[in-house]
């Protein structure tokens, strides 16, 4: 009885010790982190300095000072945002910090540069995973998942583009409609600035799930091809990373290799569009919508132009689709018999057998 005693008190005091190291690791990893000194800095010279850092127009960022403190420096919000962009704290310490790179206190929250840094990167992340500034700015007050469910309801958005009057939120309705009109005001007034947004190739970029799904129907429509099987192959081809890179050179969501965007995607299309632009996520959807609709028209030809059919297609080739369309060993009555080609391509038969499970996914979602 006192062993089993002994023991039990030995678990609890090691589960006691995990659960204090998650807490310092949470509050205290400034302590490995580096902490950076803060230079003194006026608001425009902070903007300024930022938006070429992060690739955000000079004019969202006063734009989302104006909305969120009315330029009041010591600002802090009932729920405990503090400074010119309303930062949170706990925000700070879950996610940005580690954006940054950096281990300042909480405390560097209250100066003007760090404050105005901090809210320019997560603007910045915000801008990677909904590609465009408004949707952006509407998850810098509500959040990703309120945004992402906000796309997806066809009450507050269509095809990718929020009806602010309509959104649920008076919140983040009224922080938008301030902020977008400050910045049109100040694009009047000092013209609207051209920024470069940081590629970062190589990194990962995750897009929003629900926003490719809606730019899936939108080019789905107009190139007459399933919105269901697009996404699927955003999904399968890339996981939804937009700086997606194969080792065969195919770039973006979709995973499209130059030779394919030149001959048969931007020599149709009458793009002027250089490859590199496939790192687009919204263009890469376009292209990919496009190339699919293309490579069906061309599996009816020989099948009978089912979404495996095109995947296949879009994977192994459509001369490889045409070979064991003639070819009576992989193929019978219209329908490609994958169990035979597996022998010969596996990569490919995987390859489908993924963007089948993905379709039904979607499919299947209410």
């Amino acid at each position: 009885m006192k062993k089993k005693s002994t023991f039990a008190i030995l678990i609890r005091l090691f589960l006691f010790l995990i659960l204090l190291g998650g807490v310092v690791f949470l509050n205290y990893s400034d302590l490995w982190l580096k902490s950076e000194p803060v230079e003194t800095l006026s608001v425009e010279e902070a903007a300024e300095r930022y938006s070429e850092e992060f690739g955000v127009e000079k004019n969202w960022i006063l734009a989302i000072i104006r909305a969120e403190s009315r330029f009041d420096e010591n600002a802090v919000s009932d729920t405990g945002q503090i400074g010119l962009m309303q930062i949170s704290p706990t925000l700070y310490l879950r996610e940005i910090r580690d954006l940054l790179g950096v281990g300042n206190a909480v405390s560097d929250l209250k100066k003007t540069a760090f404050n105005i840094r901090c809210g320019t990167c997560l603007f910045s992340h915000f801008i990677d995973y909904f590609n465009e500034p408004e949707l952006a700015l509407a998850a810098y007050k509500a959040g990703t998942d309120t945004v992402d469910s906000w796309i997806g309801d066809p009450r507050y958005a269509e095809a990718g583009v929020l009806k602010i009057e309509e959104l649920p939120d008076e919140q983040t309705r009224v922080f938008l409609q301030d902020a977008i009109s400050y910045y049109e005001e100040l694009n009047e007034e000092t013209g609207k600035q051209s920024v470069t947004r940081p590629k970062r190739i190589g990194e990962k970029r995750k897009v929003s799930p629900v926003l490719c799904f809606e730019w899936a129907k939108k080019y789905g429509e107009i190139y007459g091809i399933d919105p269901y099987l697009v996404i699927a192959m955003v999904q399968v081809e890339s996981s939804f990373d937009a700086n997606a890179c194969s080792s065969s050179g195919a770039i973006g969501l979709t995973q499209i290799k130059r030779s394919t965007y030149t001959v048969d995607i931007k020599a149709n299309l009458q793009l002027d569009e250089p490859y590199e632009t496939l790192y687009d996520p919204e263009f890469s959807i376009r292209c990919c919508a496009y190339y699919a609709s293309w490579l069906e028209e061309r599996v009816k030809r020989v099948g009978n132009g089912s979404y495996d059919q095109i995947a296949a297609a879009y994977h192994g080739g459509i001369n490889a689709v045409r070979g064991w369309f003639s070819d009576e060993a992989y193929s019978r009555d219209g329908e490609l018999l994958y169990d035979s080609i597996q022998s010969v391509d596996d990569m490919t038969v995987k390859h489908v057998k993924k963007i089948e499970k993905a379709y039904l996914e979607w499919k299947n979602k209410k």
